[in-house]
């Protein structure tokens, strides 16, 4: 499951639950979707709560995403 996300880690929904998660892209910069002329209010990050293939690792590696895949081990 992947999940497009407001990045609010200081909510008790994002330390329950992202942490769990397999890898975290934080998004750079806020989102605009369409011809809209304001920006979400917030920073987002995109969850992923599967494992990926390496070729999938691959493929976001390739686009400039450092993909650490191997939990919580902070």
């Amino acid at each position: 499951m992947v999940c497009l996300l407001p990045a609010r880690t200081d909510t008790r929904w994002w330390q329950d639950n992202v942490p769990g998660a397999s890898f975290v892209v934080f998004i750079r910069g806020r989102l605009r979707f369409g011809n809209a002329t304001n920006s979400a209010p917030f920073p987002s990050a995109l969850v992923v709560f599967s494992e990926i293939s390496s070729e999938q690792k691959q493929l976001l590696s390739g686009l400039g995403w450092a993909v650490d895949q191997g939990g919580n081990d902070a």
